[in-house]
């Protein structure tokens, strides 16, 4: 099979991805030695953050793209780097 033939699907790829999506919500769970009912719960809040920060992003990528284009969409994305450093520097 070659890589213009798309009557077959590829199976390398899809399990590359199952993978990838399986295993990241319980990635922050491993590292802490919690309970079964702790880490599930910690597992529950990583993934709700994840979506809505994604969702977040978009908007606001959206948003930006409308607005202004290509500077106002790497504004945005930058503006969103500065804020998930800020907890760094409280620990300073």
């Amino acid at each position: 099979m070659y890589l213009g033939d798309t009557s077959r699907p590829n199976p390398t790829f899809a399990k590359r991805g199952l993978r990838k999506d399986l295993g990241s919500p319980g990635n922050p769970s491993r590292c802490a030695c919690l309970g079964r009912r702790e880490t599930r719960w910690h597992d529950a809040i990583y993934v709700v953050a994840y979506f809505l920060s994604g969702t977040l992003g978009t908007a606001v990528a959206a948003q930006a793209w409308q607005h202004g284009g290509w500077p106002a969409v790497c504004a945005s994305g930058g503006a969103f780097a500065v804020l998930a450093m800020l907890p760094l520097r409280r620990g300073a």
